[in-house]
């Protein structure tokens, strides 16, 4: 298990099983595990993880976000910067107020994909793709769809969520998740 709390600087992590966990490092962390979880809270930097299997969950980052994951569940709540998340297996979320000038795009192969987004933060276009018709969105699509194109506000933010054989899921929610204090 590997636990950094409070560092200035960057954060680069390899472990072939175990947990990682890192609070309020200021500078850009990158992990790559086989085997185990990851937990990243209140972030400086960007923050860049690549996983085999295990759970991730990313809150309150200051820079763009970049998950690649094979068979995991991967959380992410709150980005000032873009937002790029593959799982070919697994579970995908993005929730928080959307910014504008920012993209957030969430891949799978055959898995579920979750965006809940709050009306506070920035409009949005949104690209939905499920092969498998399984798109669920507020604003509502037309059912019974491939595709789908959804607009809400002033469309500052672009939202890919594109599941090849799994499900896709645009919604609107209350109140963004909240960020600790660093």
């Amino acid at each position: 298990m590997v636990t950094v709390r409070a560092a200035g600087g960057n954060l680069i992590v390899a472990t072939g099983n175990g947990n990682v966990t890192a609070d309020g490092v200021r500078g850009l962390i990158e992990v790559t595990t086989g085997n185990g979880n990851v937990t990243v809270t209140n972030a400086g930097g960007g923050v860049r993880v690549v996983s085999i299997n295990g759970r991730t969950d990313i809150a309150c980052a200051a820079g763009a976000v970049s998950v690649r994951d094979t068979s995991g569940k991967v959380r992410v709540a709150n980005v000032r910067g873009d937002v790029d998340l593959f799982t070919a297996l697994g579970q995908a979320e993005y929730a928080g107020a959307l910014q504008p000038a920012r993209a957030y795009t969430l891949r799978t192969l055959d898995g579920a994909l979750t965006l809940s987004w709050t009306p506070s933060g920035a409009g949005f276009s949104a690209l939905l793709a499920s092969d498998a018709m399984q798109i669920d969105s507020d604003p509502p699509a037309a059912p019974g769809r491939k595709r789908a194109e959804v607009r809400w506000g002033d469309e500052k933010a672009r939202v890919v969520l594109d599941a090849v054989g799994g499900r896709v899921e645009l919604r609107r929610t209350a109140a963004a998740p909240e960020c600790g204090a660093r």
